[in-house]
């Protein structure tokens, strides 16, 4: 390039000999500053992927004790949240819980009364995983005081009602939420609901009555009221209690599953045993999902009284 460039630079090679010494010694130098380069490229390579390596090394361990750290939490939740019934008792209880993650924002409890009577609280936490389980903490230790009570579950949700919105106003805590009681030797049941989705009742003459919410959500406003209904509750009757998650799901055209589709999902399997209902429902779900995973988390509760 310089001989054609710069003549005039250049000594002029009288000799063949010169010219092909001049040839070899410009390949050499030049496959010496490629080869430099190319090790000083590769070095850095090497380098650079040590430290990814390491990198990745670490955050596979991160992601291992995060994972491990989920799966006993899952474990707690479950532990204080799954609660059944015991083979003499006079209901039969079926429950299906599918969190979004490791542990999810839904919370029920069935408690057995000493007169045979069963407390019964569903509630829908915002949010969803770490930040939803939180939250669930707080909402059933506030539940167990508050039922320690009062045994209405009226009461129930607004004395729940009045202790989220003034311990924990700073964080923004709603939730809903329903409440029931069942009387056992009454053939009865009271139901209050916190801004709940409309909950069902099934009667063995095939008949659906709604559960409509009776009053705002929890944490929305301080000293709420809240109404209290009474249904009659006999032998062969169910009781369906359900979060949003199972309604609120769409397919990947946009349609929602639906209130009026559970709800006739419930009715077609009205001669089922509880638990292959609640089967039922959820294979429907997942049908109509064309089995792609659930958008939220979903809980499913079923009484019966034998």
């Amino acid at each position: 390039w310089l001989e054609y460039r710069y003549p005039h630079l250049i000594t002029k090679h009288g000799r063949i000999e010169d010219r092909f010494l001049d040839l070899s010694l410009s390949i050499i130098i030049s496959i010496l500053v490629i080869n430099i380069l190319l090790f000083i490229t590769i070095q850095n390579y090497v380098i650079t992927n040590k430290k990814v390596e390491e990198t990745n090394l670490l955050l596979d361990q991160t992601l291992r004790d995060l994972k491990k750290d989920l799966s006993l939490s899952r474990k707690i939740q479950m532990g204080m949240f799954s609660q059944k019934l015991s083979s003499d008792s006079n209901y039969t209880a079926s429950i299906k819980y599918v969190p979004l993650s490791e542990v999810g924002g839904d919370i029920y409890s069935i408690e057995v009364l000493k007169n045979g009577d069963l407390q019964i609280f569903l509630a829908d936490a915002t949010g969803h995983g770490v930040q939803g389980a939180l939250i669930t903490m707080l909402i059933y230790a506030e539940y167990l005081y508050c039922k320690s009570l009062t045994q209405e579950p009226a009461e129930i949700i607004k004395l729940l009602n009045d202790a989220i919105s003034t311990k924990y106003r700073n964080l923004d805590v709603y939730f809903s939420c329903v409440a029931v009681h069942v009387h056992d030797k009454n053939s009865k049941l009271s139901f209050a609901s916190g801004g709940h989705i409309d909950q069902f009742l099934l009667y063995s003459n095939k008949e659906i009555v709604t559960l409509k919410a009776t009053g705002n959500l929890v944490g929305f406003q301080l000293k709420s009221t809240y109404k209290q209904i009474e249904l009659p509750f006999q032998s062969k009757d169910s009781l369906f209690l359900f979060t949003d998650g199972i309604v609120d799901e769409f397919d990947s055209n946009g349609r929602e599953y639906g209130i009026e589709r559970f709800k006739n999902r419930i009715l077609r399997s009205s001669e089922k045993p509880l638990y292959q209902i609640i089967g039922d429902v959820i294979s429907d779900v997942e049908k109509f999902l064309e089995y792609s995973s659930f958008q939220d988390d979903i809980t499913i509760l079923g009484i019966t009284k034998k």
